[in-house]
């Protein structure tokens, strides 16, 4: 699912550029609530693989076109805190979903959880066709469908964009680790059940903190300064993590969370300077800033 979703974001985030924001979010929720559907009702395996990487690129559009939305409508401050509040569901989701998927599994099997995500996209589709579109006809790219997907190449070409990306993105690796793994360090090292160990896939909520640190810090501290210290603390809760960490699944949970709460503030605070480079093709930026951190 994430590596199609990474897909997706890169598809749709350049194409938003020529034929505007809206049209790309509305086929995004379509295509995730169509495939939603028919995840629900697989056969098989394969089906199952098949469908959820529909889902996945039309998830991949839905997050492609927000960011740039975020650059298109918002300025100054204001675009900070959106993008904070942004970038702050994208590090909570990962970790919330397994809470929210243990707790249903007490109710429904594992179709009906797919039911939940059906709905979520009706809701969605629903609201999305009270959105406005941010980009107008006139910053629109005028080239050909095939070559938008060029733009991505002139963008990343920018190396101080790309070496941003590249420093920040780091960050988010040992966070897509621990969605990836804790299931298994909780589950089958420290013997917990799938409910217990939704309790302490909790320490999801603590990425709330990140991005208010941030709006906190940033007119304290010098940018600089904040990046040595998300990576400083990262380094520190690496360290604890290989001494104590498998002590206990509390100690597990407690070195963890500096780095769920400095990958929460450098999101905000990396996409800021990163979106501030472009000028146009801010679908493409959006793009590889989202499918790079994802890959």
């Amino acid at each position: 699912f994430f590596f199609f979703f990474a897909v997706g974001i890169l598809l749709f985030g350049p194409v938003s550029d020529k034929y505007g924001r809206r049209k790309i979010l509305l086929l995004g929720i379509v295509l995730y609530t169509l495939a939603s559907g028919l995840c629900a009702f697989a056969g098989s395996i394969y089906s199952l693989i098949a469908y959820r990487i529909v889902q996945a690129l039309g998830a991949g559009g839905m997050v492609a076109v927000s960011m740039a939305v975020v650059k298109d409508a918002f300025y100054g401050t204001t675009k900070k805190r959106v993008l904070a509040l942004v970038q702050a569901m994208a590090v909570i989701a990962p970790m919330v979903a397994p809470v929210i998927g243990a707790f249903l599994l007490q109710f429904v099997s594992w179709r009906g959880t797919f039911g939940v995500l059906i709905a979520a996209g009706a809701v969605n589709l629903a609201a999305s066709f009270f959105f406005e579109e941010t980009l107008s006809e006139s910053e629109r790219y005028k080239g050909s469908f095939w070559s938008t997907f060029g733009r991505l190449a002139v963008v990343g070409k920018n190396v101080g964009f790309t070496g941003v990306l590249t420093v920040f993105s780091l960050l988010a690796a040992p966070y897509m680790a621990y969605v990836a793994v804790s299931s298994y360090v909780y589950v089958q090292y420290f013997g917990l059940s799938e409910q217990v160990y939704s309790f302490f896939a909790a320490n999801s909520f603590f990425a709330v903190v990140g991005p208010f640190l941030y709006m906190k810090l940033i007119g304290i501290v010098s940018p600089r300064q904040f990046t040595y210290g998300c990576f400083i603390f990262t380094v520190v809760a690496a360290a604890a993590l290989l001494t104590v960490g498998s002590i206990s699944p509390w100690w597990f949970l407690i070195a963890f969370l500096p780095v769920t709460i400095m990958e929460s503030a450098a999101r905000p605070f990396s996409t800021a300077i990163l979106l501030d480079q472009q000028k146009t093709d801010i679908g493409s930026a959006s793009s590889l800033i989202n499918a790079v951190n994802t890959v």
